[in-house]
């Protein structure tokens, strides 16, 4: 009931902004959708997982993709430099592959 209440509230938003000014919120909603399938990976990357791990794939690689592909971040790897600065979000992201690697080691030690 709550997310049908939320669903309201946004759509009646969004026909507001709309009637107020049209080209803007068609702009805004051309940028948000970019945006929302830069990120897509990480919404598809569970449900892959299990696909995969169904299909016969092995544990440790199955358990690197889903860290690297939830954790490292290279399509918003521009709008992460701009707002940290670009040696920040390298270290991050290159931080986040090894942790990756390390965590998948371990996990497909102990669940292998």
């Amino acid at each position: 009931m709550f997310a049908l209440v939320l669903n309201a509230i946004a759509a009646g938003a969004l026909v507001a902004s709309m009637v107020a000014d049209r080209r803007r919120t068609g702009a805004a909603m051309r940028r948000a959708l970019g945006a929302f399938a830069r990120i897509v990976p990480g919404f598809v990357a569970f449900p892959l997982a299990a696909a995969l791990l169904r299909d016969g794939a092995g544990v440790h690689q199955v358990i690197l993709f889903v860290s690297t592909s939830t954790t490292v971040s290279v399509p918003t790897l521009p709008l992460e430099a701009n707002t940290f600065g670009r040696r920040v979000a390298l270290t991050r992201n290159a931080l986040s592959l090894v942790l990756s690697a390390v965590s998948a080691a371990v996990l497909g030690a102990v669940l292998g």
